[in-house]
């Protein structure tokens, strides 16, 4: 695919990469992902970062965007509040604030000014291969999803772990018996750590954030859309990430509810759905927002439907 005509203007090296950190917590362990990221950086590559941070980061959190661009061999570092959206936020009709991660990938996307991006969780620090395996799939023009580890009570110096805690959780698509990258069904997408051409994440229109909002399970459908629109799909055990997840760590748990009883949920709905889509279908054209938003126009409200999609009940509610 010839993304050329796409980036026409903004004088760019070609394969450059914008990597979006999402998180919601005052202690999101920013420091940790900038130090594991920087000795992998090579002097002629542009990387740049957006962090979308949906709350207020901790008093004792001196570092700021300029700082990590510094430290850290970035072409650039934003951060910046999730658009809006009616689940969380300034801009929510919610009594309180529900999880909405496809409003803060889709935030990423359409702030996203290069050929590449990637996505990952916060609170995280990556292995030393993680941006090699970026390089191969820009290469090899296929998206590429890593793999994860999550741990209690790790401890992390110069981007590097110290104490390993324990192990809470391991993926289980990472057999160990099959260590290298290999064609994958979208059911692979996890969203903790992946990669893709900008180009193809707009083609899809973004995360479903208006079916998956309060809900989470965002990262499969996202990835049936690729599968659906024939993009080609790797798993590559080599891009992996830990991340820490000490509960006194975490702050608020985002609320989040799958209706019905299964199968007869919301999640299985979700699915059942996104199995023959190729496109999101969200309530606004991802394209044309970001289009609106790189010219310098702000955000445009909320345009998705005030009542929750598959029981039909007012949002305001909830």
């Amino acid at each position: 695919m010839n993304l050329g005509r796409f980036f026409k203007g903004f004088d760019m090296p070609a394969k450059s990469l914008t990597i979006v950190y999402s998180t919601s917590r005052p202690e999101p362990a920013l420091e940790w992902f900038f130090d594991s990221l920087e000795p992998q950086i090579n002097s002629w590559e542009h990387v740049e970062v957006i962090v979308v941070c949906s709350v207020e980061p901790h008093p004792g959190w001196k570092h700021n965007a300029e700082f990590f661009k510094v430290q850290s061999k970035l072409k650039d570092v934003r951060i910046v509040e999730p658009k809006p959206t009616l689940w969380q936020g300034k801009y929510r009709i919610t009594k309180e604030d529900w999880w909405d991660v496809s409003n803060a990938r889709n935030t990423g996307i359409c702030l996203c000014r290069t050929e590449w991006l990637a996505f990952l969780d916060d609170r995280c620090v990556l292995l030393p291969t993680w941006l090699a395996a970026i390089r191969n799939a820009m290469e090899g023009m296929y998206a590429v999803c890593g793999t994860y580890e999550k741990r209690h009570n790790m401890t992390v110096e110069n981007g590097v772990i110290k104490n390993g805690g324990i192990v809470t959780g391991r993926d289980n698509r990472d057999n160990g018996r099959e260590p290298f990258t290999r064609a994958v069904d979208g059911g692979y997408w996890y969203g903790c750590t992946n990669a893709l051409p900008l180009e193809w994440a707009l083609q899809v229109g973004g995360y479903p954030e208006d079916r998956c909002a309060g809900l989470s399970f965002e990262d499969i459908p996202f990835g049936l859309m690729l599968r659906n629109n024939a993009y080609p799909i790797r798993f590559d055990p080599t891009m992996k990430m830990i991340e820490d997840r000490t509960p006194d760590k975490l702050g608020p748990v985002m609320k989040r509810s799958d209706y019905g009883v299964s199968p007869n949920d919301k999640s299985h709905a979700v699915l059942h759905h996104f199995r023959q889509a190729r496109h999101s279908g969200n309530s606004y054209d991802i394209r044309a927002v970001r289009d609106a938003v790189l010219r310098g126009e702000p955000f445009p409200p909320p345009s998705a439907s005030h009542n929750e999609w598959f029981t039909g009940r007012p949002i305001a509610e909830l």
